[in-house]
């Protein structure tokens, strides 16, 4: 599995929100079958690669199903991350 997902222009806070999110269930469903037990979503800064949102996910130990974490954290809440283009990996 690649760890680069792909670049995606994000012009807003809340889109940067719904874009780990939305990454983060399409990466749960490719490593249905994986033998891992959690993964992050990360999204970084184009140009300095700095940390601009991230979301975690576990495999919840009696259903063996993919969950989310908690909520994504992103940058905007703390006025770190401005609208521009971001990396998308898995880790």
């Amino acid at each position: 599995m690649p760890a680069l997902f792909g670049e995606t222009r994000v012009r807003a806070c809340l889109d940067l929100f719904r874009t780990l999110e939305t990454q983060g269930g399409i990466v749960a469903r490719l490593l249905d079958r994986a033998p891992y037990v959690g993964f992050r979503v990360l999204a970084r800064e184009t140009v300095t690669s700095g940390l601009a949102g991230y979301v975690e996910w576990v495999r919840h130990p009696s259903a063996g199903r993919w969950m989310q974490w908690d909520e994504p954290w992103t940058g905007c809440a703390y006025g770190c991350h401005q609208p521009a283009a971001t990396m998308v990996e898995a880790v």
